[in-house]
């Protein structure tokens, strides 16, 4: 039995140059913090009172999200 998904052809978004930009500098504060690149599954939009990579709260989450929205215009 086949599912929904076999043989579905995934699509790649394309992504501004400013999204990419807010991308690389969340990078970029992660490996400041944690001291290395991010590994797969690990947060960009992290904890910054953590000692390992945590997720934000959903609250401070979705207001972080918010902010770059504004930031790339949104």
């Amino acid at each position: 039995m086949a599912t929904k998904t076999e043989g579905a052809r995934r699509r790649a978004t394309p992504m501004s140059l400013e999204l990419i930009g807010v991308l690389e500098w969340r990078r970029s504060m992660f490996e400041r913090k944690f001291g290395r690149p991010p590994r797969r599954g690990e947060p960009l939009f992290f904890d910054p009172s953590a000692m390992e990579p945590t997720r934000l709260p959903p609250d401070a989450r979705r207001q972080a999200m918010e902010e770059v929205m504004a930031l790339i215009g949104g």
